[in-house]
């Protein structure tokens, strides 16, 4: 690890580096879906678990990221694969995956969605953004990109194939914020 990655990896600065990147006109976009997640919800990949902000005062959250310096921050904090998650079947009411996916190749975009169809509930709801490839992409994101440690930068058709085999697209949504985002709000569907 890089001396630039060791000091941008710490949690308090990485925090920093997401709010000069614009988080907060991130999840503006997804808000009234966050506003939705009730009972037990899990952020996955969710490093010092600030989304926890943004959700309803009475839901149930956890945290799970493979980093344990960022799990410090986060209460609830627990240390798992997303393609592994350490939940019981149906155990959970709702999961959030922000800026995940472009850290999986294809095969863990499969693993992760089959994965959340198995942790949640049935009408459980999950809800995923990510940076999305497009083609021509903006400078300020070819730029933030060769920053990131997730170089598997995904189309929008390839991230809602891999969650439409398992879940139910309710709704997205496509907008731009120094990179181009990608956002679904999925529900398990009761069989």
């Amino acid at each position: 690890m890089s001396l630039i990655d060791a000091v941008t990896d710490h949690p308090r600065v990485h925090n920093l580096l997401m709010d000069l990147a614009g988080r907060r006109a991130v999840l503006r976009a997804i808000q009234p879906w966050l506003d939705q997640l009730s009972g037990r919800v899990v952020d996955i990949g969710g490093g010092t678990g600030r989304i926890r902000h943004q959700l309803r005062p009475d839901v149930q959250f956890l945290c799970v990221d493979l980093d344990p310096r960022r799990l410090r921050y986060a209460s609830g904090g627990i240390r798992a694969d997303a393609t592994a998650l350490p939940f019981a079947d149906g155990s959970l009411d709702g999961a959030i995956l922000i800026g995940v996916m472009h850290h999986l190749h294809d095969a863990a975009l499969e693993a992760v969605a089959a994965d959340l169809a198995r942790i949640l509930a049935p009408s459980g709801r999950a809800i995923v953004l990510d940076p999305v490839a497009v083609a021509s992409p903006k400078l300020t994101s070819r730029v933030l990109w060769r920053m990131d440690r997730g170089h598997r930068l995904h189309t929008a058709a390839v991230l809602a194939t891999a969650l439409r085999r398992e879940l139910l697209i309710e709704a997205t949504t496509s907008y731009t914020v120094l990179h181009h985002y990608f956002a679904l709000n999925c529900v398990k569907p009761v069989r």
